[in-house]
């Protein structure tokens, strides 16, 4: 039962996550920066980029040394300066539920 609750909790954070990280994206078009998007479940909080049209989401975030193409991470980044948001939501949700079974 308190997997399923996580679905809403999640779909917050990926979507939060996913609009940071849209910003600092690095941007030619903007078309890199259109395909981040959240991508929550039950289980996790996750947040993707690229599509068929942008084949090079990956290609920025980690690099391509063999063609000289230095990386640029915006996901990493993302989470990275997020990481106490990220750590305060979850131990949010955990103090709530532990409150809500009486297990404190």
């Amino acid at each position: 039962e308190i997997e399923e609750n996580n679905l809403p909790l999640n779909k917050e954070l990926s979507s939060n996550l996913a609009q940071k990280a849209s910003s600092v994206a690095p941007r030619l078009t903007g078309a890199l920066a259109s395909t981040i998007v959240g991508n929550p479940s039950a289980r996790k909080a996750q947040i993707v980029a690229g599509s068929a049209a942008v084949p090079y989401a990956g290609v920025i975030e980690y690099g391509w040394p063999e063609k000289n193409i230095q990386a640029q991470p915006y996901l990493t980044k993302t989470v990275n300066a997020n990481m106490g948001y990220i750590v305060e939501v979850y131990n949010n949700y955990l103090h709530d539920e532990i409150k809500k079974y009486n297990l404190d």
